[in-house]
């Protein structure tokens, strides 16, 4: 179950616009300051912010501004009845990853916040697997003699292969079974 944070002072519109995401499938959190949201947030760990930019106290672009330092990923939606071109560019210049003017249209609401936790969901996904099949030389661990012969080897081919103008040389990689030559083929990309 996806989870938002609402940051808005309008108690009406937060309960409405949690009322809708709660049917459906959405936990929803609301905070009437900036302030207050700022203390809880980190206890809930929401997958998307929205937060109101005229707010009592401290208002949304200084907020969007410590949400942005803590999280630098977070999904931050803007949200706003004051809207003005020049503060739909300072929203997206400090880090907004939507920019949305009241009166809000809840199934569209949906739709945004549902394409930002998936693409949030697709974005970690891709970056775990990318790690997780990340090769490199660093990847080889050992100061051993024929290891560091090895490590040699592979940076010869690589520097034939980012100087040859043709395709990369062939190369064989034989051994027992475990021994590394997956690690020794990424290695060598």
């Amino acid at each position: 179950m996806p989870t938002l944070f609402l940051i808005e002072d309008e108690a009406t519109l937060a309960k409405n616009i949690a009322r809708y995401l709660e049917r459906h499938g959405w936990d929803v959190e609301i905070a009437a300051t900036a302030e207050d949201a700022l203390q809880r947030i980190a206890g809930v760990g929401p997958d998307v912010i929205m937060l109101d930019f005229n707010l009592p106290g401290m208002d949304g672009l200084a907020a969007l501004a410590i949400l942005r330092e803590r999280d630098p990923l977070a999904r931050i939606v803007m949200l706003t009845g004051h809207a003005s071109v020049q503060l739909a560019v300072d929203a997206m210049k400090a880090g907004t990853s939507e920019f949305i003017t009241k009166p809000v249209v809840l199934a569209d609401l949906l739709r945004v916040l549902d394409r930002l936790v998936k693409d949030a969901r697709l974005r970690k996904e891709v970056a775990y697997y990318h790690a997780r099949d990340a090769g490199g030389l660093d990847q080889l661990i050992g100061e051993s003699p024929d290891l560091v012969e090895l490590k040699a080897r592979i940076r010869r081919v690589v520097q034939v292969k980012s100087t040859n103008d043709g395709p990369p040389p062939s190369i064989l990689i034989s051994g027992e079974t475990g021994c590394g030559k997956e690690l020794v083929a990424r290695a060598s990309l």
